[in-house]
């Protein structure tokens, strides 16, 4: 918190009265893969929470970026391979499919999921970044941690779109991408 205060001359000055400090934090995970990462909620509270949430979203980070550089092959059985040679629609919007004709599988798991035209499959294709969506990140929160963030990953470079020195939109490093849940 800041005390603003004028003098005579209308100057205006900044007096810092408290120190903020995170007391908890708590974290989410949505996924749409369990066999790869579980869905779950985790929650902290102390002294220690920045020091916490900083090591957990380093770890998850890396954890993330090497499942997104494996290449993981296609996975059909007979049958699917039989149903793909005689496909003649494709997968995504039920269209006559003609030379183009692409199995589309999931890249991360590895399971098919249908024939397509090869665009429609380039089009499907995911971006290769998690989704953080924090509370509140564009104004104050945000600031509690990613100095202690930018402190841990060095020479890791941190991603910031910002409208002002105190106005985060997002920031992203490596493969996660931080988000205001109020935007």
């Amino acid at each position: 918190n800041t005390v603003r205060s004028e003098t005579a001359n209308r100057v205006r000055s900044t007096k810092n009265i408290k120190h903020q400090q995170a007391a908890s934090v708590g974290v989410f995970v949505l996924s749409d893969h369990p066999e790869i990462i579980r869905s779950g909620y985790q929650f902290h509270r102390g002294s220690d929470v920045v020091d916490v949430f900083c090591n957990y979203v380093i770890e998850t980070e890396k954890t993330f970026s090497e499942i997104f550089k494996r290449e993981i092959p296609i996975i059909m059985t007979p049958e699917q391979e039989l149903t793909f040679k005689n496909a003649n629609k494709c997968y995504y919007y039920n269209k006559t499919i003609n030379n183009d004709r692409v199995r589309d599988h999931d890249h991360l798991t590895g399971m098919y999921r249908g024939p397509a035209h090869n665009w429609c499959n380039l089009q499907a294709k995911k971006d290769k970044f998690i989704p953080v969506f924090f509370h509140n990140l564009s104004h104050y929160d945000a600031h509690l941690f990613i100095k202690e963030l930018a402190r841990k990953l060095g020479n890791i470079k941190i991603k910031l779109l910002a409208r002002s020195t105190e106005d985060y939109i997002s920031f992203q490093f490596g493969c996660m991408r931080f988000l205001d849940s109020f935007r």
